[in-house]
């Protein structure tokens, strides 16, 4: 067996078919994912090929029945399509909508990451039904996919006492729309909804189901992660909630002035010159305050001497937030490490032996590893990497 490494990174991973062919020539399989589904079959053959090692968060092993047929995204099942003897696949949702239950009856087998399935029908006479999650939902319900901004449009087309089931989050502020849901005695159904605080009182009993977020009155909402500065502070308005995160560079703090308040339902990271300002009139579920200029890593990154030198030159100087892997290339001196105030890092630093411990004096928070750079995290001539969103066998 030769001894190269194959290291698969990914997302997710899906292996229902396993052919040994395709691992031939490693003597090592690793496996590092967030999640990870295996056939029976597939799961042996991999462990029967030896050197398997498998990282992951959560993993399941299914056991195939027939003929597999992988559903869409979402997909809706009402019987009318025959599938005798197959075995009905889906890492996502499936969502049955209507039909006789004897015309699954037919089927090898269903699995599914979450089914949805009218209140009152009897998924028990489905064969060898396997969901995370089953899921039942009022048989007259309209169905939307996703995530759904209600309107007014929306609220016109619907009977009433009309019911809307909503797989994602509700985007519910638009006040004259939900006066007209509740009118029409509308029911609300869905994992979570955003809403303004005084609709949340007088319009809250029209969801079913949902957690509620609640916005203060009066605030401007951003969903995306806000990057503020002198020159982008006059696109917005006084009082702000910002969903995603907020970002504010070296040299911005003056963005701050026009604002009156400040909600982040994400990490603010700041210079220390704003932390008093932002103290003041902001709050964030996650602050980091640095000193100096960020100088942000995020997967994987090289430092080489030149760049610290010039920013030596130029009397800049820096927090180091790492999140992944950072290489400093075997040129760099301790010295350079100079243009650091503080080192943050999660996950893997790789620094000469001459530049180690300078580099340990300035980390503020570490989680991982700070190698030597004579050692090998990987060795790239024994190592081949295949880097995906999702690694699929099916």
């Amino acid at each position: 067996m030769e001894s190269k490494t194959l290291m698969i990174n990914c997302g997710s991973a899906i292996l229902l078919s396993y052919d040994e062919r395709e691992f031939a020539g490693y003597g090592r399989i690793v496996m590092n994912c967030g999640s990870a589904l295996f056939s029976k079959s597939a799961y042996e053959g991999l462990h029967a090929h030896g050197g398997f090692q498998l990282n992951c968060g959560r993993s399941k092993i299914i056991e195939l029945k027939g003929r597999v047929v992988e559903l869409g995204k979402d997909a809706e099942l009402n019987g009318s399509v025959p599938f005798k003897s197959c075995h009905l696949f889906s890492a996502g949702s499936v969502w049955i909508t209507g039909g006789d239950a004897k015309a699954f009856g037919e089927i090898a087998a269903l699995s599914a990451g979450k089914l949805y399935y009218p209140a009152g029908f009897p998924i028990d006479e489905i064969p060898n039904l396997d969901a995370d999650r089953q899921i039942p939902y009022p048989p007259e319900a309209k169905i939307f996919h996703g995530d759904l901004k209600l309107s007014a449009q929306l609220a016109r087309g619907l009977d009433e006492g009309a019911a809307l089931w909503v797989q994602g989050e509700i985007d519910a502020c638009d006040k004259k729309t939900l006066a007209a849901l509740a009118e029409k005695k509308a029911r609300l159904y869905c994992s979570g909804a955003l809403i303004y605080e005084e609709d949340a009182i007088r319009y809250g009993s029209l969801f079913e189901s949902g957690d509620l977020e609640e916005v203060p009155d009066g605030y401007e909402i951003l969903h995306e992660t806000l990057r503020l500065s002198r020159d982008s502070a006059a696109l917005y308005g006084e009082k702000l909630y910002v969903r995603g995160g907020l970002r504010i560079a070296y040299g911005e703090e003056e963005s701050l002035n026009g604002i009156k308040s400040l909600i982040v339902r994400g990490e603010a990271k700041i210079p220390a010159e704003a932390a008093k300002a932002f103290r003041e009139k902001g709050k964030a579920d996650g602050l980091k305050v640095f000193s100096g200029a960020l100088w942000e890593i995020t997967g994987s990154g090289k430092i080489n001497h030149a760049q610290l030198a010039a920013a030596r030159a130029q009397g800049k100087r820096y927090t180091l937030d790492v999140s992944g892997t950072l290489d400093f290339d075997e040129d760099v001196q301790a010295e350079d490490l100079d243009c650091f105030i503080a080192v943050n890092y999660s996950g893997a630093l790789k620094v000469p032996d001459g530049a180690r411990a300078a580099l340990q004096e300035k980390v503020v928070q570490g989680s991982g590893v700070i190698a030597s750079a004579r050692d090998s995290l990987l060795d790239p001539a024994a190592t081949d990497q295949i880097n995906l969103g999702e690694f699929r066998r099916i």
